[in-house]
């Protein structure tokens, strides 16, 4: 079914791709034959060379290897299932003096380069290695890093690794291959910006085997096209795979586009946090997928460590890999389960078979096993049980919450379970201090019962006579957690003679009745602040908490009291201004609704409604400092603009920070907005990115 012209010929390679689903891909004979030229040359292949066909036939690097050799004149050694399982690979090797080996980089790990003298020269592709692998191989004669997809004739780029730059690099192009990076408008980036990876050129596939759309998909016309020059393709494939860059013109490999997911609101590349993994000392490999537990999307990594783990050293180990990279990442990037492999099980294509990993299970961290004592740790077991998915029997009085699983969504239902079965009135930040069954027994115990609530919570107590107060309020239905970055750097800035708060949300414990007004709420807060001498208060508002603290500060500023305000990506009159991305503004103006109670999601319905009828007045008399997020779906220039005509002669400033909505209180972004709390660092006019 293939139209050919006159003396042309034509494979069709199925590849499974990464739904699993076979596709026939259709290459040329020129496409191969391109390819197979031009790698046997860089890979030094001729008659005097032995090569190990190692892998499944199926795999379409079988195609390129077998061509390779024989078109050399080389001897062709077919590995049978033994050898592909790796069981006896060494053997053949040394028995047929292979000098020339092809192996996925899973695959590679099973062998020790002192174990093959014969091999002279390695390729690796399918898969990004890790740095140990490159150091090991590289001195066992010549590496490269192979690189391409099926649809670009099997390897379109290469790097060959030396001993002083060992990187996962995937190369430069190989002879009569184009590649562009592009943005997602198919734009060319700037040198060393991460982009998408488009190959052309004489290895292009024409396309899928009857699959018209999925071909218009992802073979598209080069907007970069020259027909004056003749090496210039007129179509590109879309690889899917990130790429940038480097100062020498050789391609990183970044990950997959696929691999980048959203969890709880943060955008997260899998890639990223592997790379962070596998660069520790004790991580030989690692994996890293976002899996369905506990009601909702988790981070569940994998490791190979580089010395054998034992059973009793297993929970200290993996305390140990957790601890080193949350000092590399942010803690929605920490996977909340690890998991120890001791060898990675492997598709016939050599390749980590993810379907054949172990389930996640957190329990590993729990240490020896301890029996809950009381009725109420007993009560909180079973409560574990249900939000975990895990049995109630196996969970251990001593057990850490969030390394079996637990996160920050599943905490605000467990204080609701809280709340129901004791009916005390436990805070959100209290459970984030107390994580095991025994500390939040202990807690719940020492608690009186009903479920009465102060509206201020004192975060730093030990001032004597504070003379500032720097207030924090959440946005709609959220908590002290999202402010604990910023409020860590403060209290590492701050004197004895600052105290710290956070106001807390009237509806936060089921049953309980919420604000239902604006000036019931700025009330209720003011009557809070009454007993607390300050002679200056900062009010800090996230999100709807900016306009409880606009609010706020109108109002204590009338009876005298001397108030700055911050107002954190806060945005009055929402319906009136253009959104410059729709995407983002539903991630604006959602979360995950399914992870929390109904009482929760009638208060945050609530707070959203109050937010949008929100008629915001600004004091001349106010200092108004407003921080945007630079991923915000708002036009903030038009913003400012729709501000500054608003309020004439308001003392308002402007600065910006990097993130979006949720991201821009974490990590770096912390610590510069509690700079510009500290006034350490000056807002100004317009915004940081021009």
């Amino acid at each position: 079914q293939l139209s050919l012209t006159p003396g042309q010929l034509a494979y069709v390679i199925y590849t499974s791709g990464s739904t699993g689903q076979p596709k026939g891909v259709m290459i040329e004979h020129g496409g191969v034959f391109n390819t197979v030229k031009d790698n046997a040359e860089q890979f030094l292949v001729n008659s005097n060379s032995s090569f190990l066909q190692s892998t499944s036939i199926n795999f379409d690097a079988a195609s390129w290897v077998i061509w390779m050799t024989l078109s050399r004149g080389a001897k062709l050694v077919v590995a049978n299932s033994q050898v592909q399982r790796g069981d006896r690979v060494s053997d053949c090797i040394n028995h047929n003096h292979v000098t020339h080996l092809m192996m996925t980089p899973s695959s590679l790990m099973l062998l020790e380069p002192s174990s093959v003298p014969t091999v002279k020269v390695t390729i690796i592709g399918g898969e990004a290695p890790d740095k140990a692998l490159l150091q090991s191989w590289c001195k066992n004669g010549r590496l490269f890093n192979a690189y391409g997809p099926t649809e670009a004739s099997i390897c379109s780029t290469v790097f060959e690794v030396i001993n002083d730059n060992l990187r996962a690099c995937i190369g430069k192009p190989i002879n009569n291959t184009q590649v562009y990076i592009l943005s997602e408008q198919r734009q060319l980036v700037p040198a060393g910006v991460c982009g998408e990876l488009y190959a052309g050129g004489a290895g292009l596939a024409r396309g899928y085997l009857n699959r018209p759309e999925l071909t218009a998909s992802r073979f598209i016309d080069n907007p970069f096209h020259d027909e004056s020059k003749a090496n210039s393709s007129a179509r590109l494939y879309r690889t899917g795979d990130l790429v940038r860059y480097l100062p020498d013109g050789n391609l990183a490999f970044i990950g997959r586009v696929d691999d980048q997911i959203k969890i709880r609101g943060f955008r997260i590349e899998l890639g990223e946090i592997e790379a962070q993994l596998t660069r520790l000392e004790s991580v030989e490999s690692s994996l890293v997928m976002a899996t369905s537990s506990a009601g909702s999307q988790q981070l569940v990594g994998y490791v190979k460590p580089r010395e054998v783990v034992s059973e009793p050293e297993l929970s200290e180990y993996v305390t140990a890999v957790k601890t080193s990279l949350a000092q590399q990442l942010p803690a929605y990037m920490v996977p909340g389960i690890l998991m120890v492999v001791e060898q990675w099980p492997l598709t016939p294509n050599g390749k980590i078979d993810r379907k054949a990993l172990p389930a996640p299970d957190g329990s590993v961290l729990q240490g020896e096993y301890v029996a809950p004592q009381t009725d109420t740790e007993r009560v909180l077991v079973d409560i574990w049980a249900e939000l975990l998915n895990m049995d109630a029997s196996s969970i251990s009085s001593t057990a850490n919450f969030f390394e079996l699983g637990g996160h920050s969504l599943l905490t605000v239902r467990l204080l609701s379970s809280i709340h129901t079965e004791f009916e005390k009135a436990c805070e959100l930040f209290e459970l984030f201090s107390h994580i095991t069954i025994q500390a939040q027994g202990l807690l719940i115990d020492t608690k009186k019962n009903g479920l009465e609530h102060t509206n201020l919570l004192s975060i730093l107590t030990d001032c004597v006579a504070p003379a500032e107060g720097i207030i924090f309020i959440p946005g709609a239905a959220s908590t002290i957690k999202d402010f604990i970055e910023v409020i860590n750097h403060l209290q590492m800035s701050n004197t004895e003679y600052v105290e710290i708060g956070i106001f807390r949300h009237k509806g936060f414990i089921a049953g309980e009745q919420y604000f239902e007004t604006i000036e019931e709420n700025v009330i209720a807060f003011a009557d809070s602040l009454s007993s607390m001498p300050f002679k200056r208060i900062t009010l800090i508002g996230h999100s709807y908490g900016g306009a409880l603290a606009l609010a706020l500060a109108n109002y204590l500023n009338v009876k005298g009291h001397k108030i700055e305000l911050v107002l954190l990506d806060t945005y009055f009159g929402q319906q009136k201004l253009a959104c410059s991305n729709s995407e983002q503004f539903t991630q604006y103006t959602t979360f995950d609704r399914q992870s929390l109670p109904p009482y929760l999601l009638d208060l945050y319905r609530h707070q959203s409604s109050l937010f949008k009828e929100y008629e915001p007045k600004v004091d001349k008399t106010l200092t108004t400092t407003m921080v945007f997020a630079d991923q915000s779906p708002f036009d903030q220039r038009n913003y400012m603009d729709y501000l500054d005509n608003k309020f004439l002669g308001a003392n308002i400033n402007y600065t910006s920070v990097d993130g979006d909505h949720f991201t821009m209180l974490k990590g770096k972004n912390a610590q510069i907005i509690s700079e510009i709390i500290n006034n350490k660092v000056k807002p100004y006019i317009g915004m940081k990115l021009e």
